[in-house]
């Protein structure tokens, strides 16, 4: 993973991340992203969305509660510095296929997106990085 010949390091895949290098805006710094990985976040929704529409009929607090531990889960997991565009993606993503598994309990639904989105805005768990960046978890200093 040498820089040569003026040319970008690779990337690589590991832990359900994608590392990447990169340059800050402001300083111009070298510095190693970490995007969640495509496919982990695909499979993941593909999961959400399977559950959804096989168990699309529970009463709203418990597909709620289900939904929370889920999307807190992922959040707990993958909210890193540099991962807030992916995050915004899941939480956005997870919001659509819950839209449209409430939307298919009946012929005649009477839910639309303005009233949906205002309620999933407020019950689902925000999207935040969680973790500090590495210099300021490692850069604590103990008095002994």
């Amino acid at each position: 993973m040498l820089r040569s010949a003026g040319r970008k390091p690779e990337t690589f895949e590991f832990l359900g991340f994608t590392h990447f290098c990169s340059e800050t805006r402001s300083s111009g710094r070298f510095t190693i992203v970490r995007e969640t990985s495509k496919k982990r976040m695909r499979a993941t929704l593909q999961g959400i969305k399977n559950y959804l529409l096989k168990h699309r009929h529970y009463a709203l607090p418990e597909q709620l509660e289900w939904l929370n531990r889920v999307v807190q889960g992922y959040m707990n997991y993958f909210a890193v510095p540099g991962n807030s565009r992916r995050i915004n993606a899941f939480r956005t993503a997870v919001q659509m296929i819950w839209y449209k598994a409430l939307k298919r309990r009946s012929q005649r639904s009477r839910l639309n997106w303005k009233k949906f989105g205002s309620f999933v805005n407020a019950a689902l768990p925000k999207d935040k990085i969680l973790h500090p960046w590495p210099e300021q978890r490692f850069g604590v200093k103990y008095s002994r």
